[in-house]
């Protein structure tokens, strides 16, 4: 039998050595590939996540309209139409949310005092809102009528409290689909009240905690 030669040897030590290295970068590739997929994964079901909420903002808008037209319906029903076929003075205005009960299910209240917000009767809403947060604190519901209070009073540009319960919002939910969304209107109120630092040091911090919301995605991306 031929012996093999150097040559041979160095050859086969040459092609050991590539097949190692393929073998190698075919793993880094796999491990970058499932850090990519991960990675792709976790950043859909954030957007699925945001897309929910949206939905959920919306439905409960159209909720509160509805209770606001059943409402003026209820009421034209119970009063009785005048000879002239003419509607009472009173039958004109905008129909007044009726009275909170005193320990409602969590999910009504919350509904009622949306109902206020979508129909812009701010200062009920307010109190609906407020009502919500101190009966139940700790509900799902309880980060949502936080930054709804908030808008509540931001819509009566009542700027100064709206800052302060946009703040409460952000801090003491910060798990809360709405808490980006609240720092980032924090940063508009403040400016309005002339806070300029206030409204910066708001903007950073949506950067920071919530790099991937809307919210954060909505701003230009000069620091």
């Amino acid at each position: 039998m031929r012996p093999w030669s150097r040559h041979f040897f160095t050859r086969l030590a040459a092609v050991l050595l590539l097949a190692a290295g393929s073998a190698a970068t075919q793993a880094g590739a796999v491990t970058t590939l499932e850090a990519g997929e991960i990675a792709s994964l976790r950043q859909e079901l954030e957007q699925m996540g945001r897309r929910l909420q949206q939905v959920q903002d919306h439905q409960l808008l159209l909720e509160g309209r509805m209770r606001d037209q059943q409402q003026a319906l209820d009421e034209l029903r119970r009063t009785p139409s005048t000879e002239n076929g003419t509607l009472p003075r009173q039958m004109t205005a905008r129909p007044t949310a009726p009275a909170v009960p005193t320990a409602p299910a969590a999910t009504g209240l919350y509904l009622q005092a949306f109902g206020d917000f979508a129909a812009g009767h701010f200062p009920q809403a307010v109190e609906g809102f407020n009502r919500f947060l101190q009966a139940f604190p700790d509900s799902d519901y309880a980060g949502n009528a936080q930054y709804w209070l908030a808008e509540s009073y931001f819509n009566q540009q009542q700027y100064s409290r709206a800052a302060e319960e946009f703040a409460t919002a952000a801090e003491r939910y910060p798990n809360s689909a709405k808490a980006p969304e609240a720092l980032l209107k924090l940063s508009e109120t403040a400016r309005k009240l002339g806070d300029t630092q206030r409204a910066g040091r708001s903007l950073q911090q949506l950067r920071s905690r919530y790099p991937e919301s809307s919210a954060a995605r909505s701003l230009p991306n000069t620091p």
